[in-house]
């Protein structure tokens, strides 16, 4: 259920902006604004300075400096990086000293400072080593909507690559429209008041390849509101309440507040907690602490979060507080968020391509309100025989794109749901035969519009009358040439047992690795391709003294409990190898298979010899392989030092032979018997 708000916004105004003013220039340090101005940042490696240098989590951070000069203000970041800064066109530039940090004389350090201002490049540093001097920088901004600071590792790797934009500051333009101020919209009502386990932390607990259990599908669940419209907080076995909000997309929460029903249900502000869910998404994450000053106003609480929130992540998807053990239950009227997000008033212009007489539909607006009759709504009501003017709070574009406003037209038959950025960024929508929308004043009327678009194909329809895509062409598009010299990974489908394949032809699981080395296993001379062009099989080859080595290894499955075979949880890998002589006379063979039990110890496995086969083992009698050569035919295959798998002799004309491996996904004991 949703909280829906009605209230007053005696600070809206049609005419937004009252004159064009002449201030005086102000100096706004980016470290001082960061939390109000940043809509994004992240940077490769360590947590983001605000008037430090960058610095690992867990270590205090250093002062800024580049050569020999320090700085109080600026922000320290790591390589790569990207910082979003939105200006809203109320400045006139950009000022900072750029530099690396200073951390060693070895001069390792390499960078490349980047700006860009409403998507266009307006600087580039060229690459800026360590023990270089800071680099002053100027950037206009007038009338600027966006400003990108970007740094990059110089192409050379990340190493020591700690970027400081020092003494950063943005100079207020003195120029500007002064706008009336609208109230900031209160997002909770676009959210579901809910509660969970204040003892669970994390989401999923699961595995990609087990099925979901109740618990991890369902982390939270919804309270509604009893007769009063309040909200009774559950309670776990000890007593701590929990109650939250849950959002189907992440914010970007600057302030917060809890309206108890009574002074009297208010519990000590020092022993309630609040908690951020941080993760992929609603089901992969944890709850963190959210460090916020706290402030009781009555029955009201409010949570004011402190910047170190985001110094990387800036967006959440739920928030909950936990509250301490109380006699009697607790209850909460309201619950107020407020984001980073800033607010705007347009006015729009609906109509139907097909006006309906006698019917009626709604205009309902999610993350704004529709402001009539000088109070604001979420919903309105729409006689589709003639078109609708309305008047709504939206968002104002961000980068992150963080409560996106959006008018939902419910007609008879139809919902149609449109961004407010979309229509404002185009000067109108159209769904042909249906739905006409434009910014007010409007560019065009409806018939003015398909006149002009009359001839123009939708992108739904170019795309249906395109080629259907090929193999060859993906290939060509995404394929790195690169790429071939790397590992293949083969499973099961859904599985995550996985074994690596290396081009030369080993084979690793887990600790456990098969070297193979066919013929003298020259790089040069090696082939790898999917047998047949496309299963999932790397094939392997190499060609030498008139013999053909070929290495395939490929994963199926291996017990028989579950008719699905995809779905059987007992993978068997097995390698064949297959060596042909090509030539009209005997050739010499080699093939050497070396088995670790435990590779990064290097630790060899133990060979056994068994009929028509080997039994691959480590000290604990666990079996790691078998190796079948009852197709080697008259090759001598033996075992060298006990640890050591070979193939070598002669082999004669146009003769083939086979050698199969096969390795279990499980875990499963050697006894005296086998």
């Amino acid at each position: 259920m949703f909280l829906v708000a009605s209230f007053m916004i005696g600070l809206i105004s049609a005419n937004i902006y009252k004159a064009i003013e002449e201030k005086p220039n102000k100096v706004e340090y980016l470290s001082d604004i960061f939390f109000d101005r940043v809509a994004f940042s992240k940077q490769g490696w360590g947590k983001l300075g605000i008037d430090t240098a960058t610095h690992a989590p867990d270590k205090a951070p250093l002062p800024l400096r580049i050569k020999d000069s320090e700085y109080e203000k600026g922000i320290g970041t790591h390589a790569p990086s990207e910082i979003n800064i939105e200006l809203d066109g109320e400045y006139e530039a950009f000022e900072a000293d750029i530099g690396i940090q200073r951390q060693n004389e070895d001069n390792i350090g390499s960078v490349i400072f980047q700006v860009f201002v409403d998507g266009e490049k307006l600087y580039d540093s060229g690459v800026i080593k360590e023990l270089d001097i800071a680099r002053p920088i100027r950037i206009p901004l007038y009338n600027a909507k966006e400003m990108r600071l970007v740094v990059t590792d110089a192409g050379d790797g990340i190493t020591c690559d700690c970027a400081n934009w020092a003494d950063a500051k943005l100079i207020r333009s003195s120029f500007i429209k002064v706008k009336l101020p609208a109230e900031p919209l209160d997002v909770a009502q676009f959210a579901k008041i809910i509660t969970c386990d204040p003892n669970r932390k994390e989401g999923c607990r699961c595995s990609r390849i087990e099925e979901f259990p109740e618990e991890d599908v369902f982390l939270e669940s919804e309270i509604l509101p009893d007769s009063e419209n309040n909200y009774i907080v559950p309670t776990n076995e000890g007593g701590i309440g929990c109650i939250g909000l849950k959002w189907y997309e992440r914010r970007s929460v600057k302030s917060l507040a809890l309206y108890f029903s009574d002074e009297s249900y208010v519990p000590n502000i020092d022993e309630i907690q609040i908690q951020g869910w941080f993760g992929e998404s609603q089901w992969q994450g944890m709850w963190e602490p959210l460090s916020c000053s706290k402030q009781r106003q009555d029955r009201k609480v409010i949570f004011n979060l402190k910047q170190e929130n985001y110094a990387g992540d800036f967006v959440m998807q739920k928030v909950r507080w936990l509250l301490p053990k109380s006699s009697e239950p607790i209850k909460v009227n309201k619950i107020s968020a407020f984001t980073n997000s800033k607010w705007s008033v347009s006015d729009f212009h609906i109509e139907l391509e097909h006006p309906a007489n006698g019917k009626y539909g709604e205009i309902e607006v999610y993350n704004g309100l529709i402001i009539e009759s000088a109070q604001t709504i979420t919903k309105s009501l729409w006689d589709l025989s003639s078109p609708k003017d309305i008047k709504i709070l939206h968002n104002k574009t961000r980068f992150l794109k963080s409560d996106r406003t959006v008018i939902y037209i419910h007609l008879t038959n139809n919902t149609y749901g449109i961004a407010t950025d979309d229509i404002i960024g185009n000067g109108c929508i159209y769904i042909p035969d249906q739905v006409f929308i434009t910014l007010k004043p409007a560019k065009y009327t409806l018939s003015e519009y398909c006149r002009m678009i009359a001839g123009r194909e939708t992108v739904l329809k170019k795309v249906r009358n395109m080629p259907d895509q090929t193999f060859e062409q993906a290939m060509e598009k995404v394929h790195r040439k690169i790429q071939d010299n790397g590992p293949t990974m083969i499973s099961l489908a859904c599985d995550n047992n996985k074994f690596i394949v290396q081009r030369n032809g080993s084979v690793s699981y887990g600790n456990f690795e098969l070297q193979a080395f066919m013929g003298s296993g020259r790089d040069e001379l090696i082939k790898r391709c999917l047998y047949g062009g496309w299963l999932p099989a790397p094939l392997i080859s190499l060609n030498e003294n008139g013999v053909l080595y070929e290495q395939c290894a490929f994963v199926i499955p291996f017990d028989k409990t579950d008719t699905r075979l995809w779905l059987n949880k007992c993978p068997l890998c097995v390698v064949e190898f297959n060596l042909e002589n090509e030539s009209v006379n005997e050739s010499e063979v080699s093939l050497k298979l070396n088995f670790f039990a435990n590779i990064e110890k290097k630790e060899f496995a133990r060979i056994n010899q068994e009929t028509n086969g080997f039994v691959i083992h480590d000290d604990t009698n666990k079996i790691l392989a078998y190796v079948n050569a009852r197709h080697t035919n008259d090759l001598e295959t033996k075992i060298k030092d006990g640890m050591q798998f070979l193939v070598e002799s002669y082999q004669s004309d146009h003769n083939k032979v086979a050698l199969s491996i096969y390795q279990l996904g499980i875990s499963v004991q050697k006894n005296a018997n086998h």
